[in-house]
C-alpha cells in the first residue's frame, strides 16, 4: 500500500520479522529528514549509486526514487530518531 508523507510517497513490503524492502520517491526540492536508527540497518538504492546506513549512523534522501532494504533487530518505524527535519517532526 502507497503511503503519502511530506516528501513523498513510499510503499513497503516487509517480509516475516527478517527485512523489509520500500520503493520510495522523494519529490523534486524535498528530502527525508536528517536520522538514524537504534536497531536497523538499511540499504539505499538509486541510478546515482548505494547508501548504506548502519546502525547510529545519521542519514536523509534527498529529491530521487530508491528501493530501500532494511534489517535488523526491529523493523518499526518507531526506530526513526530525527536530528533535522524541515517539516517539523519529531
Amino acid at each position: 500500500m502507497m503511503e503519502s508523507r511530506e516528501w513523498g510517497w513510499m510503499m513497503g513490503f516487509k517480509f516475516f520479522s527478517l527485512f523489509w524492502v520500500k520503493f520510495i520517491h522523494v519529490k523534486k526540492g524535498e528530502m527525508t529528514s536528517l536520522q538514524y536508527h537504534n536497531w536497523r540497518k538499511e540499504l539505499h538504492i538509486s541510478l546515482k549509486g548505494i547508501q548504506y546506513a548502519p546502525n547510529h549512523t545519521t542519514h536523509r534522501l534527498i529529491e530521487g526514487s530508491y528501493i530501500e532494504i532494511a534489517w535488523g533487530d526491529l523493523l518499526e518505524e518507531d526506530d526513526i530518531i530525527r536530528i533535522k527535519d524541515k517539516y517539523g517532526r519529531k
